[in-house]
């Protein structure tokens, strides 16, 4: 399964770590996943949903 959210497209993203004496090393930035069911046509589905997201559905669900 890859490391994507459903919701909003988030993925891990690379970028370069840059030292003092200007030596670039790549690096991984992975993202907080969690498996979570969600009510969809009359049954439960488990989707990958990053943490952030669940943060914002929080907030739109219980204002």
């Amino acid at each position: 399964m890859s490391k994507i959210c459903l919701l909003t497209k988030k993925r891990t993203f690379i970028f370069n770590n840059v030292s003092h004496s200007n030596k670039k090393n790549k690096i991984k930035k992975k993202i907080n996943f969690k498996k979570n069911k969600f009510w969809y046509y009359n049954k439960y589905k488990s989707i990958n949903v990053s943490i952030k997201t669940i943060k914002i559905l929080r907030k739109c669900i219980f204002l």
